[in-house]
């Protein structure tokens, strides 16, 4: 609870889907739009973790709130507990051996 990030609350005017804004769809409610955004719609690219990610400035802005692709590292007490979860999975996936 004491590393959750506040929610970020988007300002601005929500973009019609019957008549899309030119340029960026979000450009009119991103707090990271510049002159660009409205001119020139951004290229779809491959971000390091898998995802994809149409913005024109989403390397400058990764992990800063809403713009973010990427989420920070657990704690060491929840990577711990993940572990767990996973080695508990993996027996539970395992077939139980019956006697003939």
């Amino acid at each position: 609870p004491t590393n959750r990030q506040p929610k970020v609350l988007l300002q601005g005017d929500v973009p019609s889907p019957a008549a899309p804004p030119s340029g960026c769809r979000f450009h009119t409610r991103c707090p990271h739009a510049r002159p660009v955004c409205k001119e020139q719609h951004p290229a779809l690219e491959a971000a390091p973790d898998g995802r994809r990610v149409a913005c024109h400035f989403w390397r400058e802005i990764q992990g800063a709130g809403a713009g973010s692709i990427s989420a920070p590292p657990p704690s060491a007490a929840l990577a711990k507990r993940l572990a767990l979860y996973q080695t508990w999975r993996e027996r539970q996936d395992k077939p139980v051996a019956t006697s003939p």
